[in-house]
């Protein structure tokens, strides 16, 4: 005799009235209850997912029928679970419901289908005319329904764990799998399984971010905080690289000005040196976001100490496209630079000071950055106008860039 059945049989046999309420059970209006309370009680998350509603109430009516018979005396309380149990069991560790949330069906399900059979045991008891107390039509049958589920929950709970990480690995591998494809160029990314794989909607605005680190985890403080600033419901992340990271986020409004500067104020606060794409929509702003990451984030890598921990592609455009022509930049430099653009110590000192001048925008700044007097920072002022044969403030831009184009492009000084 198993344990399940020892267990029953603790308060002795079932009363034959009790046997006789099993026979009368209504079994669909049963499994209703049980679906409706289940699916408002613990899973709400999943009241509009009409396939997993309808394994939910085959599962209740296969158990419940199940339950319903051996108190009737029909079956052994020995039984392996039904089909529906099986079946519902292997969809909620195919969908990813967590654990503790599985485990939380059974118990609320204990009790309700004691509620249940409360319910008909106390209507019987006072409409039979009997002398049957409503002691006798409960004991039996409530040890019965607690060793039956007892026993599912031991059969089913080692079925589903086991589902439930190779679900995890498959699903990881074919997120990985979506990334690699997204960093690669504009994939087939469409349809409710591959939204379902990422976790995201892919009719949104997405940004990346390419983050310079040893490891990320989506859990993370980090995560959190650039959840949090932008909105997102979480990261999606992918190691490209030994130390480097690519990470997505998306909102379905998009990312506004604020959010951008909310997401770069995270990142800076992290220390972690980064770049960030501009946002776009749709699949293919899966593609173009990260591409550009990765592109700002090499760029940063050229410039060296000279560049910010937290880039945007956006203020690298212009050097990115120049970049892609390597002999028309370097031709570019010596146009706008002039004798600006010669060799040695003392050229390369000017320099530094017209880009800083440039970034900063005052003398006084530039003194403050460069630790030197402010005379001095007029004096070389003077001198760099001298070689480029005119202002700085004329064609500033372009000039800004060819200094930083220099830079990257590892000419020497």
């Amino acid at each position: 005799m198993g344990p399940s059945r020892q267990f029953a049989l603790q308060l002795g046999p079932v009363h034959p009235a009790a046997r006789e309420i099993a026979l009368k059970m209504d079994l669909d209006a049963n499994a209703a209850f049980i679906t409706e309370q289940i699916m408002e009680i613990v899973i709400p998350d999943r009241a509009d997912d009409e396939g997993f509603r309808k394994l939910m109430a085959r599962n209740a009516y296969d158990n419940l029928n199940a339950m319903w018979r051996i108190i009737a005396g029909l079956d052994e309380l020995e039984v392996t679970p039904p089909r529906g149990a099986i079946a519902f069991n292997d969809k909620a560790a195919e969908v990813g419901v967590p654990l503790g949330q599985f485990e939380r069906i059974y118990r609320v399900g204990v009790g309700l289908v004691w509620t249940l059979w409360f319910r008909a045991a106390k209507a019987y008891a006072q409409e039979s005319g009997t002398d049957t107390g409503i002691e006798e039509l409960l004991a039996g049958p409530s040890m019965i329904i607690h060793a039956y589920i007892d026993g599912q929950i031991s059969t089913l709970l080692e079925r589903f764990e086991t589902a439930q990480a190779e679900h995890q690995r498959t699903r990881e591998q074919l997120r990985l799998s979506i990334l690699r494809q997204a960093l690669d160029g504009p994939p087939a990314l469409t349809g409710p399984a591959v939204e379902r794989a990422l976790g995201i909607v892919l009719d949104a605005e997405h940004v990346s971010v390419a983050l310079r680190t040893e490891s990320f985890n989506a859990e993370s403080p980090l995560a959190r905080e650039l959840c949090g600033a932008t909105g997102s419901k979480r990261v999606l992340h992918y190691r490209y690289d030994a130390g480097l990271w690519v990470l997505w986020l998306s909102h379905p409004d998009g990312f506004d000005d604020a959010r951008l500067a909310a997401l770069e104020r995270v990142l800076t606060g992290s220390g972690l040196r980064c770049a960030v794409g501009d946002p776009a929509w749709g699949a293919s702003g899966l593609t173009s976001s990260s591409g550009e990451a990765l592109v700002a984030i090499d760029l940063q890598a050229r410039l060296g100490e000279a560049a910010a921990s937290v880039v945007a592609f956006r203020d690298l455009r212009l050097e990115s496209l120049l970049l892609a022509e390597p002999v028309k930049a370097r031709h570019f430099i010596r146009a706008e630079l002039r004798d600006l653009d010669a060799g040695g110590a003392r050229r390369a000192q000017l320099r530094e000071t017209a880009q800083v001048w440039l970034e900063s925008g005052s003398n006084v700044s530039t003194a403050q950055i460069l630790g030197v007097h402010e005379h001095t920072v007029r004096n070389r002022i003077t001198t760099i106008q001298k070689l480029i044969g005119r202002p700085l403030t004329s064609r500033r831009t372009e000039l800004l860039v060819a200094l930083r184009l220099r830079r990257l492009l590892g000419v020497s000084s």
